[in-house]
Formats: C-alpha cells, structure tokens, sequence
C-alpha cells in the first residue's frame, strides 16, 4: 500500500512539473514573442506545443516562425544577398579573359549579362596577333574570333554554379609566309564552330570569378592558300566535331 501511495504522488508531482513547465513555456513564448524574440518565442511555443498541442498555440506557433523568417530575411537583405539565393553572390555582370585561347595566340575577352535567375548570355570578342600560330615562319599573321553563348543555370542562381547552353564563335585567320620565290604564300582560314558547352562556376564575395566548362563542337570552315607554287595553292575544308575545354578568370559586378 505504501508503494502505491509513493507512486501515485510520484506521478502527481510529474504532473505537475509538467504543467509548470509547459505553464512557464507559453509565458516565456508570448513574453519573447511581445519583445520581438521571434526566435526564442519559437522555442518556447515548440515546446508547449509538444505537451499540450491546442489550437490556439499552434498558430501563435506558425507566427513566430514566420516572424523570425522576415526577421533572417530582412538581416540578408540589407548585406545585399537575396534571400532565393541562400548566401550566393547576386553579381549581374561578369567580365573575365579565357586562357584557352592562348592556345591560338588569342586574346580574348568575355562579358556575360544575367537575363534571369537561370538565364544569361554572353559574348567573346578577341584578336590574335600570331594568326594561330607560335612557330615563328611567318613574315606577318593577324586573325581574329567573335561568338555568343547562352547559359542555363539549373539551380536558378545565375551567375553562380552550374551551367549549360549552346555557343557559336567564328574565327578569322591570315598568315603570310615566304614562297619559293620572291612572292609571299597567302594563307586565310574560315571557319565556325557551334554546338553545346556545361560547365561550374565560383563567384567570391569580392567578385572574383573562376569557371571551368567542357563542350562538343562542330566545325566547319575552309582554308586557302594563295601561292606562286601550283602544287602548294589551292582549298581545304573541314567539317568535323571535337571536344572544347573552357576556363575564365575574371571579375563579377
């Protein structure tokens, strides 16, 4: 008898401390709540609501936490970040160089514009002074390469992360080289290249820019050589696909 006189005390006591502390919850959440404590006020509601889950407590529930959203939301807000974006750069404008383009003794110089969260286009534009190439034998060589692209961000968060889309560039080459005669060798190169590129990108807070992309291009174009030679003269085409690596380095505004 004496243990079941302990237990049922033992159980009045538990019952109780419950209620004082889901009684001390509620007070402390409509006291955080009048303070604006958006964020303890959730707290304490969460946890009165897991003792006694009243109607009545379950909205004052559902207005802390869409208070203390607002609250976050705002605080991002005046640091310039987008609340859509969770903590992504929201950069509008991007201009950078491509190294790849040394490869053809280009340089080259790239702008992107957001149109959208998931869509922005970009142009290239650039000048090489070697006419594609680094072996020295010609007497003068120019050439030049212009071409636009457009990228698709999945995650919606242009101009960061992943991206793909499709591109066209066209290149312009001339090289003149000396013959065997007094006359110079006269060689122009056409072509254009299209098709689809995807790759990541990572803008930092200071704007800096790094992207690296993968592609598979068409190209089709043609190459003349003019010459005194009959046997070096004459016309090639190409028409072919092949792989393309990208990278920029650059800024972010």
């Amino acid at each position: 008898m004496r243990k079941v006189i302990l237990g049922a005390l033992g159980l009045m006591l538990l019952v109780v401390s419950v209620y004082a502390d889901y009684k001390s919850d509620v007070e402390n959440g409509v006291k955080a709540y009048k303070n604006e404590d958006y964020q303890n006020a959730y707290k304490y509601f969460k946890a009165a609501y897991a003792v006694k889950p009243t109607d009545n407590l379950g909205n004052y529930l559902k207005l802390a936490k869409e208070e203390y959203q607002k609250s976050t939301d705002s605080l991002l807000d005046d640091a310039g970040v987008q609340v859509n974006y969770g903590g992504w750069e929201t950069k509008e404008n991007l201009i950078a160089i491509n190294p790849c383009y040394f490869a053809f003794g280009t340089i080259a110089l790239y702008y992107e514009r957001k149109i959208a969260s998931n869509l922005s286009f970009g142009l290239t534009a650039g000048y090489s002074p070697t006419g594609d190439s680094w072996n020295g034998n010609f007497a003068k060589a120019y050439g030049f390469v212009i071409g636009g692209l457009i990228n698709i961000f999945p995650e919606a968060k242009a101009l960061n992360g992943w991206f793909v889309g499709p591109e066209f560039n066209y290149y312009r080459f001339k090289y003149e080289q000396p013959g065997y005669s007094p006359a110079l060798e006269i060689v122009n190169q056409y072509f254009v290249t299209y098709g689809m590129h995807g790759g990541y990108r990572w803008i930092l807070s200071s704007g800096f820019v790094v992207d690296l992309s993968l592609g598979i291009l068409m190209n089709i174009g043609m190459t003349r050589t003019d010459s005194a030679d009959p046997s070096i003269g004459g016309t090639t085409y190409m028409n072919s696909f092949t792989p393309s690596l990208g990278c920029n380095i650059g800024t972010a505004f």
